[in-house]
């Protein structure tokens, strides 16, 4: 019999109530200098920004706009560049993972000084950053990352051609609010790509080494409460509380995997994202059946995840999954996203991501993966 842990210390306030609870939030940590950052200036005239907005009126607010998608370490340095003499002391954030994941960046690099892209990047590489300055809190427009419940921020490095990591078990947020009404904006793409990369961290954080008994409860719940909603959204039924069903399950799907980490899935997506632009929610979710195919003999209670995704075997699954992305006009092959069949191999040598690809169940090599990519080609 092993141990059992899990931790994550952020307060959820969740559905169309939740703003209720920024005001007493702010007050609590005594903010003065507060950067509002958004991914779109449209944002700000959404009915929840009002209320936001006015918590907020009492402060000093600087508002950045940041509207990049899989931001780039220049992208970031620019950002804390343009506002590291603000003295600010709360980031709130209101945006999907990329937003959120630059959130937590700032809060770390905050607390020194860098004068370049270059001391950012070794910082970064060499887990180097100090104690977070400050707290952040989330509101999340988006039903896919579960950002807003890690502790950990994806960043690029496209010149160097790599994905950085920055997690700082001190930089969880202080507190989310997860509030449906952000999310019926979203266009249908980015609707299914974000859920089912939700799905993928559910899924990842089932098999994933370091797995745990309240992340495998979460992340069957995750996915059972994803997809039917999903479904009912792409019927064209915009209730609320579809919405509601997916920011809750994304949220539930942050928390399995914010203990776990993430697997061969992700770790192979990264380099598909990174040099041929393919969404990563798509990326990701097209690798769930091959990794899968590939975990299976070794995988307990497999029937369990297959009945949360409602299938009875790993091929219906993948058979679920790309009509999902093909309905949405979402492609689901690499060759369609002009990936080269010679591409290949050089490819594999950039899908073992540390933390990542060692964390998957049974351990891959090269020639697994290679497998894996060319059975989406």
């Amino acid at each position: 019999m092993t141990m059992e842990k899990f931790y994550n210390p952020v307060k959820i306030y969740q559905g169309k109530d939740s703003l209720q609870e920024l005001k007493n939030t702010v007050n609590e940590l005594a903010a003065r200098n507060i950067l509002l950052l958004t991914y779109h200036q449209d944002v700000m005239k959404h009915e929840v920004m009002n209320e936001v907005l006015d918590i907020l009126d009492q402060y000093h607010v600087v508002t950045k706009v940041f509207t990049v998608s899989n931001p780039d370490i220049n992208d970031l340095y620019q950002l804390y560049n343009d506002t590291k003499d603000e003295s600010i002391d709360l980031v709130i954030a209101v945006g999907g993972g990329s937003v959120l994941d630059v959130a937590k960046s700032l809060c770390c690099l905050y607390a020194d000084k860098d004068d370049s892209v270059n001391d950012i990047r070794h910082k970064i590489k060499n887990k180097q950053y100090k104690k977070p300055k400050c707290h952040w809190l989330g509101l999340p427009t988006t039903c896919g990352t579960g950002s807003e419940v890690t502790c950990w921020a994806t960043i690029w490095d496209r010149e160097q051609e790599s994905k950085l990591s920055l997690e700082s078990q001190q930089n969880y947020a202080y507190a989310v609010f997860v509030d449906p009404r952000l999310l019926i904006s979203m266009p249908k793409s980015l609707v299914v790509s974000s859920a089912l990369d939700a799905t993928a961290h559910a899924t990842e954080a089932y098999w994933a080494k370091h797995t745990n008994m309240i992340s495998k409860i979460y992340a069957l719940s995750a996915i059972q409460m994803i997809l039917p909603h999903l479904e009912a959204i792409m019927a064209g039924d915009q209730r609320l509380v579809h919405y509601d069903a997916l920011s809750k399950g994304s949220m539930l799907a942050g928390m399995a995997f914010s203990n776990t980490k993430t697997t061969a899935c992700h770790s192979i997506s990264y380099p598909l994202t990174l040099n041929y632009n393919i969404p990563h929610g798509a990326a990701v979710s097209l690798l769930i059946e091959p990794v899968m195919k590939k975990n299976l003999m070794i995988l307990d209670n497999q029937e369990q995840l297959l009945s949360a995704f409602g299938v009875k075997n790993v091929d219906e699954l993948g058979s679920k999954i790309k009509n999902y992305l093909q309905q949405v006009g979402i492609e689901t092959s690499l060759k369609k996203w002009n990936v080269k069949k010679e591409d290949l191999k050089v490819l594999v040598s950039h899908c073992f991501t540390a933390g990542r690809m060692e964390n998957n169940p049974r351990d891959l090599d090269e020639n697994d993966v290679y497998d894996i990519l060319e059975s989406i080609y």
